[in-house]
């Protein structure tokens, strides 16, 4: 499970607006927020940390933009490691 939420301040901006005719200005903590897991893809050879969320939020930042990242992190040698990198 994922979801990439863009301009979500500026959607709810606009709802606040319509809803109560009162001009919103603080719009400019406009960056994609990915919800979703992190893993390890394991090859032969090594471990990769990768899940598709991860690597939107990669690509993304490749892009130029900066997204958050939330994802739940398991407590043992692996999600130390995840945490970690």
């Amino acid at each position: 499970f994922y979801a990439v939420i863009f301009d979500c301040t500026v959607i709810l901006a606009r709802k606040h607006e319509k809803a109560t005719g009162l001009k919103v200005t603080d719009t400019q903590s406009k960056r994609p927020l990915i919800v979703g897991e992190v893993l390890f893809d394991c090859f032969p050879d090594r471990d990769v940390l990768g899940g598709a969320p991860l690597n939107v939020a990669w690509n993304l930042r490749g892009l130029g933009l900066d997204p958050l990242l939330l994802s739940a992190v398991g407590n043992d040698n692996a999600g130390k490691k995840a945490v970690r990198a």
